[in-house]
């Protein structure tokens, strides 16, 4: 089973209804795969790249709970491994409510910080972030709204979407990343 879907997306327009009710759809059957033995709190989570590229992930959890794997890290990861590394959107569920049987459960601070790390510099406030609960109770977000003034690749003036238009050339990847070492270093 293919954790990639495809669909034609134009990333100069803003996520349609269509396409949140998709990534929600994608992120409620990953979440049925989560391995959640001890804690029982499934999470699924499904991102659309700029390319209209669908990657899912669902939480994984371990007798040692440092090692648990969250679904938004998991469906980043299999972006990664695909060969993409900025995404437009994320819809992330769970089979619960929240504190007051009515709120959603959004991202832990190390999936709110990956996240960021993979949206495109300058497009915190046009990234989205769906998040829903067992009931259907959807909350949107941005990501400036949901980690505001955050630190990122941009803060050390590296350009994560030249990264991404590089792809999987990786002697491109090594020049780039001489010139990033260099920014950050301090060279020219």
């Amino acid at each position: 089973m293919s954790n990639k879907t495809t669909i034609k997306f134009n990333p100069n327009q803003q996520i349609d209804q269509k396409t949140i009710n998709l990534l929600v759809q994608k992120a409620n059957e990953v979440k049925t795969r989560a391995y959640c033995p001890y804690s029982k709190f499934q999470v699924g989570a499904a991102l659309i790249t700029p390319n209209g590229n669908i990657y899912q992930g669902c939480n994984f959890e371990n007798a040692a709970y440092g090692n648990t794997i969250c679904a938004e890290r998991g469906a980043i990861a299999s972006m990664i491994a695909s060969g993409e590394y900025v995404f437009s959107a994320i819809a992330i569920v769970t089979n619960v409510t929240g504190y007051n049987d009515n709120d959603v459960s959004s991202p832990c601070g190390a999936c709110r910080q990956s996240m960021r790390e993979h949206t495109a510099g300058d497009k915190l406030d046009d990234t989205l972030v769906i998040m829903e609960n067992k009931d259907g109770k959807r909350v949107i977000k941005d990501m400036e709204q949901i980690l505001p003034m955050s630190f990122g690749p941009d803060s050390l003036g590296i350009d994560v979407s030249m990264y991404a238009k590089q792809g999987r050339d990786l002697g491109l990847y090594d020049n780039y990343k001489k010139e990033t070492d260099n920014k950050v270093n301090g060279g020219d």
